[in-house]
């Protein structure tokens, strides 16, 4: 196939704006949410308790370059009322939002920070105090889950040495210890999604970045690491019929399921363009 060349990929590829796209569970299509002014959106996140249920999502700023985070609210109808809800001036993006007693936290991705983050709702979910560092690095998409006696596991992936990490989370001390490190050397491991239950198993989404950013999502057995199902974009119908051939974000809920979306074309002028954006440096 030609996206085993990786060199043609780097060279040629050009990634269109992202989307994100929900569905009902047990629904056949997904329907897109609309790109805001200014923004696309990527990494679906949702997240749902008693008191309603939400998609986050990374927002890029077109104009400036870098990820926001914004939050969709369900309205009974769909996810609307598009609003940011964080904004460090760096880049943010997989909004991971999860529920420990009683209270809301995000780890966010900010490895243009340096770091692992641990935010706080102080005004659910519009209003986010940033807490602790949980670690330092360039870490990408930490994923958590409890294990159902109270104790917090999860992963991340330090992006430059392309390390996929799991670790248990003290959320008394937020202290995180690492408890493994695997390299990752085929570019299956990242994380893609929030750990769900199916067919009497917890499963959770990686992404295949074997040859391309977003080629697919696999998703595998969360005690045997087992590859149980891969999710392929041309198998995500959308309700406009859309057809997409990238996704790297899966996430479910009791309700509610989410992808984001995007597709590639090819682009002779890119390395062009990129040889004319080092000169210019």
């Amino acid at each position: 196939m030609w996206y085993e060349n990786k060199l043609l990929n780097k060279a040629f590829l050009q990634t269109t704006d992202w989307f994100v796209a929900w569905r009902h569970v047990g629904d056949s299509a997904y329907n897109l949410v609309d790109n805001p002014c200014g923004y696309w959106l990527a990494d679906s996140l949702l997240y749902e308790d008693t008191d309603g249920a939400w998609l986050f999502a990374e927002a890029f700023d077109v104009n400036k370059g870098y990820g926001k985070l914004a939050v969709l609210p369900f309205d009974g109808n769909t996810f609307s009322n598009f609003e940011l809800v964080l904004d460090t001036g760096s880049h943010l993006s997989y909004p991971f939002v999860f529920k420990h007693d009683s209270t809301r936290f995000m780890i966010p991705e900010s490895s243009a920070s340096q770091e692992i983050a641990l935010y706080a709702a102080v005004d659910f979910p519009f209003g986010w105090r940033k807490i602790a560092t949980l670690l330092e690095g360039p870490y990408v998409d930490t994923t958590v889950y409890e294990d159902g006696s109270g104790h917090i596991f999860g992963y991340s992936y330090q992006i430059d040495s392309r390390e996929f990490i799991r670790f248990s989370l003290d959320m008394v001390s937020f202290a995180l210890t690492v408890e493994q490190r695997v390299h990752d050397t085929d570019g299956l491991l990242r994380p893609g999604g929030r750990v769900f239950y199916e067919n009497g198993q917890w499963l959770f989404p990686s992404q295949n970045n074997r040859y391309f950013y977003g080629q697919s999502l696999l998703l595998r057995n969360l005690s045997s690491d087992c590859i149980l199902h891969e999710l392929l974009p041309e198998n995500v119908k959308s309700a406009d019929g859309r057809a997409f051939r990238r996704l790297h974000t899966y996430s479910r809920t009791a309700s509610f399921e989410a992808v984001d979306l995007s597709d590639y074309r090819f682009s002779p002028a890119k390395p062009v363009k990129r040889i004319l954006q080092m000169a210019n440096r």
